[in-house]
């Protein structure tokens, strides 16, 4: 709710998430970087092909190694998901944003405060 305020922007007061639509992957692009607060970029796809190369382009920029989610029922989705985004670990319909170090809003996943960008950042 202060980041609204700040920058002039009317939410509900129980607003716990802001998102921006981005288009661009990138220095230039702010919605791409790594954001530490409650900031989601929004990406839109054409198709599940589309949607994975955005992921990847976004997992090369943001960090490799990093955390990256898929929400589907199709297994082969995941698979062919987890092949091409280079990500430390990738989790499957449960909460990446704010919960990928397994807290309150995750209980999927176990508790961690250490993750690092693993072995496929160098």
């Amino acid at each position: 709710l202060d980041i609204a305020e700040t920058i002039n922007v009317e939410v509900p007061k129980n607003t716990v998430v802001l998102a921006a639509e981005a288009t661009e992957i990138g220095e230039m692009e702010p919605m791409s970087h790594e954001k530490l607060s409650p900031i989601l970029g929004l990406y839109r796809a054409s198709d599940f092909k589309d949607g994975v190369e955005i992921s990847r382009r976004l997992t090369e920029f943001g960090g490799i190694g990093h955390t990256a989610g898929i929400y589907t029922s199709e297994q082969k989705r995941v698979e062919a998901y987890a092949l091409e985004v280079p990500a430390g670990r990738i989790l499957h319909n449960v909460p990446t944003s704010l919960a990928a170090i397994g807290t309150a809003f995750n209980f999927n996943v176990e508790p961690s405060f250490t993750l690092g960008d693993g072995t496929k950042a160098g």
